[in-house]
């Protein structure tokens, strides 16, 4: 159930990032204070579903945009998997999914091809570098 409250905490935070508010700026909207933000955001705390309307009125946003993708994801969250735990509460992350979506769409699937493009040649080339490395490393025999 811990894996659930970070869930829920990491989409407030990114929603929060999304606005550009403070932790503090929240706390104010919805009548508590800024400690008590941060142990939601962490997970510390859960956060009660009156609590969670108050937010998704807060940041304007429905209140299952907390809950969107976590059943879907559990089972990774679950395994160990905290990928999409990283991508949620990476501040570069959610800036550059804010700023995409600022983009007309035909720039987003044009940005979107050359991510796939970069990422994909990074990953060639990590592959033959480590081949490389390998079939060229030096004998550990002593002649």
């Amino acid at each position: 159930m811990d894996n659930v409250n970070q869930c829920i905490g990491a989409r407030l935070r990114h929603r929060r990032w999304a606005l550009k508010l403070t932790q503090n700026d929240l706390a104010q909207r919805v009548g508590l204070r800024f400690q008590q933000i941060q142990k939601y955001e962490t997970g510390a705390n859960r956060i009660s579903a009156a609590k969670l309307l108050e937010f998704s009125q807060a940041l304007d946003v429905e209140p299952w945009y907390f809950l969107e993708g976590l059943f879907d994801k559990q089972e990774e969250v679950k395994d160990g998997d905290n990928h999409v735990m990283d991508m949620i509460t990476d501040k570069e992350a959610a800036s550059l999914v804010h700023h995409f979506y600022k983009m007309p769409p035909e720039l987003q699937e044009s940005v979107l091809d050359l991510i796939k493009s970069i990422s994909r040649d990074e990953a060639e080339i990590s592959e033959i570098t480590v081949n490389y490395d390998k079939s060229n490393a030096p004998s550990s025999r002593i002649n």
